[in-house]
């Protein structure tokens, strides 16, 4: 009996789910900056298609992740008054960081590289850490939880055989997929109870 073991194995040990949870979170979190004229871009940001239960696991992740994000924001915000606008290295720096403005600023910014470096600890990967306390933190600032949404995708029923991601999804004879859905970096239109529906989420369905 599988008692106080929690989580989905999904037919691998424990070394390559770590490593799987660790690429979608860090596609997750790059999807949600898009560079024009970029190959490669993904059409739709803060989304990545999986299956249903990898996106059901790789949730709590993110969102314990945006969390911290989040917390490191407010902790940099508060720690803000002591800061200074000379040029990193100039002499008047190089004077602030040995003043007590200076110490004080980096006694009270030290918890939010903490957080930094847990983060990367779990992601290693610099470019999804600075999107994710850049962007992302400022996007939840608003929100306690709650940033990532679970669509079933839907799929053409034909005899033909046609790919779920053509202009025949729009097509009235859809269903939804219990095998396949998309992970989204999600923010209600309002921060108050909101009750959705997936046709609000994603206009394809």
């Amino acid at each position: 009996m599988r008692h106080l073991v929690a989580g989905r194995k999904l037919g691998r040990n424990a070394s390559h789910r770590k490593a799987m949870f660790r690429n979608m979170a860090v596609s997750l979190i790059k999807t949600c900056r898009i560079l024009e004229g970029e190959p490669g871009q993904p059409k739709v940001a803060g989304r990545i298609v999986t299956t249903v239960p990898k996106a059901k696991e790789l949730r709590p992740m993110i969102e314990k992740l945006v969390t911290l994000a989040r917390k490191a924001r407010k902790i940099s915000q508060e720690a803000a008054q002591f800061q200074t606008d000379a040029e990193r290295g100039s002499d008047a720096w190089k004077a602030w960081r040995d003043s007590d403005k200076g110490k004080n600023w980096v006694i009270a910014t030290a918890p939010a590289l903490t957080m930094r470096r847990r983060a990367f600890a779990d992601l290693r990967d610099d470019s999804a850490v600075e999107i994710l306390f850049d962007d992302l933190a400022a996007r939840f600032q608003d929100r306690t939880g709650g940033y990532t949404r679970v669509v079933r995708l839907a799929v053409f029923v034909s005899a033909m055989p046609v790919s779920r991601h053509s202009s025949s999804l729009l097509a009235p004879t859809t269903v939804l997929n219990p095998g396949n859905a998309e992970l989204l970096l999600w923010k209600p239109l309002r921060t108050s109870r909101y009750v959705s529906t997936q046709s609000d989420m994603n206009p394809r369905l």
